[in-house]
């Protein structure tokens, strides 16, 4: 069996530190929209606790936020941040193999608040290490072998379509490698396509070659396959393939900046217009160039 994927994830992800300090610090009589942090005036969203990265840096602070560090539920009691609780169950549902990483600072009261706002058995997925870079993950090894990008992307999980006009030409499409170059998903993408997948490092090189979005895929026939073409709706299509699959393995809504972002989904039906235009041997996607290559040599000359 594929081992599952490690997720590591800081504890500082979860919960606000920034509204414990807050709450902390703040007086009785602070107006709304106002805090007051030890006589110094602090503004803050209604919506979302923030505190100026300056303050932090603010030597007379020092000895107060030691003191409440040290205190026995402050930890504790920190509120969790919005949808991260239910992120962490969906990706242990999902498959993933997630732990949470904390520092020595205060262990006894973050295993409290792991235990409070997750339950028990996720205090066996804590990874207690200073510095936090001592924990490893599996990042670094998937980038650069094709056995783990494919486990990492289950690619067992395919794309069936089928022609729109009713030929019943039905392929399966899976894309292995893919990398996003531009800053937003209403980009036009440019698709190689190979008679066989090229050696992972090759690919990896050929991807990174461009500042554009490139994507690497092979289309074998998969007969025995139905869909719903007449009423122009896919079945059984991953949602966002393979776009969304790297944004929440790989997280890279930083850097790939999401107009029209989905969440992670399972088999869904989705209108052929938001995606596919039609496919018999080959396959069209709408805002994207089509790269037909009879050989990697080949293709290694196209940009």
């Amino acid at each position: 069996m594929v081992p599952a994927v490690l997720v590591l994830v800081d504890l500082d992800c979860l919960y606000q530190f920034e509204a414990g300090i807050l709450q902390r610090f703040t007086p009785p009589s602070a107006t709304r929209g106002k805090r007051a942090v030890e006589g110094a005036a602090m503004e803050r969203s209604s919506e979302y606790p923030f505190l100026p990265l300056h303050w932090f840096c603010n030597s007379q602070y020092k000895k107060q936020l030691r003191a409440a560090f040290a205190e026995e539920g402050f930890f504790r009691d920190l509120p969790p941040r919005d949808g991260a609780l239910a992120a962490f169950h969906s990706m242990l549902a999902f498959g993933l193999d997630v732990r949470i990483v904390i520092s020595s600072t205060a262990v006894s009261d973050q295993m409290k608040w792991v235990e409070s706002k997750l339950g028990r058995n996720w205090t066996d997925r804590v990874i207690v290490s200073k510095p936090y870079n001592a924990a490893e993950g599996k990042d670094k090894k998937r980038m650069y072998e094709w056995k783990s990008w494919k486990d990492v992307l289950g690619l067992g999980r395919v794309i069936d379509f089928q022609n729109h006009e009713g030929t019943f030409s039905i392929d399966t499409t899976s894309i292995p490698f893919f990398r996003h170059g531009s800053e937003n998903s209403l980009d036009e993408d440019t698709l190689y396509l190979f008679p066989s997948l090229p050696d992972a490092k090759a690919c990896e090189r050929f991807i990174a070659g461009s500042a554009d979005d490139r994507n690497i895929f092979t289309v074998t026939t998969a007969p025995g396959a139905t869909d719903q073409s007449r009423s122009k709706v896919v079945k059984d299509c991953d949602q966002g393939y393979p776009d969304e699959i790297n944004n929440a393995l790989l997280a890279t809504y930083s850097l790939h900046a999401q107009e029209h972002s989905l969440p992670l989904a399972g088999p869904v039906t989705r209108l052929i217009g938001t995606k596919l235009i039609g496919a018999t041997r080959w396959m069209y996607v709408t805002g994207a160039t089509i790269v037909t290559t009879s050989c990697w040599r080949h293709c290694c000359l196209v940009d």
